[in-house]
């Protein structure tokens, strides 16, 4: 809502003697009015100018995009501390994983079980993995005699 002044300091005096004479002399105030009286105001009702709309238009979207970014960055944190907590508690339901172990049968060789129990890789990698979770079994020269119990090297 606007409100407009008007001042309306002096009025023209009706009945005098001409048009052109009023208009050359100073009009005065009517001895009705009060000396100094105050100016009217005049409320004038309508919608609000195109700049004031265009600034809440932009407030709102800058409180939108906010919003909506508070909103990703909870779902982030929510999404974040439910993998942490899946993985505390798997860790936790699963435990220590039970160990495996391999007996040597006559004609076997490192080389043979290394394809037999760690299959889908490089055996060369696989026979130093069983080397060296076995450091007493195999000597130094990579024999092992049958009936030996190999532990074998989780993957």
């Amino acid at each position: 809502m606007a409100a407009v002044i008007e001042l309306n300091s002096a009025q023209r005096l009706t009945g005098t003697d001409s048009a052109s004479a009023a208009a050359s002399r100073p009009i005065s105030r009517p001895a009705s009015l009060p000396p100094e009286s105050k100016p009217a105001l005049r409320v004038i009702h309508g919608g609000r100018s195109s700049q004031v709309l265009q600034l809440r238009r932009m407030y709102l979207r800058r409180r939108l995009f906010v919003v909506s970014l508070l909103v990703v960055l909870v779902l982030a944190a929510v999404q974040l501390v439910g993998l942490a907590w899946s993985g505390l508690t798997a860790s936790a339901a699963t435990g220590p994983v039970a160990e495996q172990f391999y007996e040597v049968r006559s004609g076997d060789s490192l080389w043979s079980i290394a394809g037999q129990v760690l299959p889908g890789g490089d055996r060369r990698d696989a026979v130093d993995q069983l080397v060296g979770a076995n450091p007493t079994v195999a000597d130094s020269a990579g024999t092992i005699q049958a009936g030996d119990i190999l532990r074998v090297p989780q993957s």
